[in-house]
Parts: C-alpha cells; structure tokens; sequence
C-alpha cells in the first residue's frame, strides 16, 4: 500500500477521533461543572440557573450571630425576598412550615396565643381543605397565613403559567375558608428557588421567605430530644432572625411555650412579617 493511500485512510479516522475528543473535554468539563461548582462557592440569586435552581443553605460562624445564606440579603431584596432582618435589634419573626395535620397545631397555637407572639403559618392548598377551622383559628387570632403552593413543586422547574396556577390555587381555597384575600408571603417548597423564580413570584405581587434558623424537626420517625431542640434553638437564635419551625412535629408542640420563654428571657421580641421591608 501507498504511503499517499494510508494518509487518506488515516485522514477521516483521525478527524472522528478529534470530534470524541472535543465531545469527550466538553462533556467532562459539564461534568466537573455540575458537580463541583456548588462546593467552590455557593449559587446567588443573581446567578442561580433557571433550570436547575438551588437549594436554600446557611453557613453558620458563630452562636448568636446572623449566618450567612446561598443569596445575600442585599440580592434576595432585589426580589422583594428575605431571610432575615439587617438589624441589632433583638426581634423574631417566627414562621411554621404546614403540609399536613398531625395534631401538633393547636397546642404550637395554644404558646403563641399564650405568649402573644404573632407567626406566619405557609400551608400548602390540600391542608387548607382538610384542616379550614385550623386556619380560619390562624386568621382569627392574627397570624398570616402564607402559600407553601398547592402540589409543593419545585419552583424552578415551573413555568409562569403553572407557577401562577399553584399560587392562585391556595388563594381561592384560603378564600373560600376565611372570607379573606390572602396575603402574598410565599414560603418556595424546599427552599428551591433562582432567580427567574424570585422574579416570577415577584411579578405575582408575592414577598419570598427564607429563614435563617432552624433545625431538623420535620422527619417523624427521628423528632429531636426537648434538650436538643432548646439548646440549638437559643444558641443560634440571633437579631432579626426569621425562625423556621414544622407544624407536625410532636418536639415543636411540647416545647415552644418554655422556649419562647427562654427567648423572651433573652431579651427578644416577636414580630410579624409584615415589619420586613
């Protein structure tokens, strides 16, 4: 065989192996992306993507000390959204996550009440079909009622149109129980969000809730000890913190009449969301 016959055979080979080549680099450089870039530095909002979102975090410095969260506070207000209170004064604002009844509600309602410590309760559509007097008793005593969204989606997996359809379900249904426009606090359903979220709930008239504490209390089959839940939650409580807390969990019912105590002891107030500007 010619050597000029085996450059033309070598010829397209070679081309194919320079197109795997390139496809190889490109795919693993995706790879490497997706999979690393979150532990380099954490997403914003400003840069978090539209398709894949992120996952609400918090890196905690020190106890008694404001943590920092994946957005800061000065991006997230770009979106009418907060997860905490730029403040040294010593105030609270506590928040109950509310997909489901389990009887732990009404004593969580009984502290409050007994503190006159106003909340803000995010339920999903279905807990506002199942549980109407709970909520109307929420209303009536002065809490907000929030929208936790209906299904309990990731957010930034919807469109405009489904997103609207999940938020104008829980209104209609929070209507129909109370009498009454629900007011537009949105808890995003696992803390997912990016910014073409914020921005949509934002056009909706909505105002976005992160937190800035909270504790593993919502897994049923391994609920805190009281000493744990009391110990974490007044070593990390800080100044203008927006507390996170599940209304199914038995820990949550059995001691947040002595732990507001113990953060009223502190020197802190209880204050309602709609103090966040």
């Amino acid at each position: 065989m010619k050597r000029s016959d085996l450059t033309k055979m070598c010829r397209p080979a070679g081309r194919l192996l320079l197109l795997a080549l390139a496809w190889a680099l490109g795919t693993g450089a995706a790879f490497l992306k997706e999979h690393f870039a979150e532990k380099e530095s954490a997403p914003s909002a400003a840069s978090a993507s539209a398709s894949a979102g992120a996952g609400w975090g918090l890196k905690f410095h020190k106890d008694g000390q404001r943590p920092d969260g994946n957005s800061s506070m000065e991006e997230l207000a770009a979106y009418d959204a907060f997860y905490a209170r730029d403040t040294e004064e010593k105030v609270l604002y506590l928040t109950f996550d509310c997909g489901y009844e389990n009887g732990n509600t009404e004593p969580i309602l009984d502290a409050l009440k007994k503190h006159g410590a106003p909340a803000a309760f995010f339920v999903v559509g279905t807990y506002i079909e199942s549980e109407p007097e709970l909520v109307r008793r929420m209303t009536d005593e002065g809490h907000i009622v929030g929208n936790h969204t209906w299904h309990h989606p990731d957010l930034t997996q919807l469109d405009m149109e489904s997103l609207e359809q999940e938020l104008t379900d829980v209104e209609y249904a929070y209507r129909e129980a109370t009498g009454r426009d629900m007011p537009k606090y949105l808890r995003p359903p696992q803390g997912r969000y990016s910014s073409d979220s914020l921005q949509r709930t934002k056009d909706l008239g909505y105002r976005t809730i992160f937190w800035s504490l909270a504790y593993e209390d919502w897994n049923q089959d391994a609920q805190p000890a009281r000493e744990d839940a009391i110990d974490i939650l007044t070593r990390r409580v800080h100044p203008g913190a927006i507390v996170l807390l599940h209304n199914t969990s038995s820990t949550n019912a059995a001691v947040l009449d002595e732990l507001l105590t113990r953060w009223e002891e502190m020197g802190y107030d209880f204050r309602p969301l709609t103090e966040l500007q």
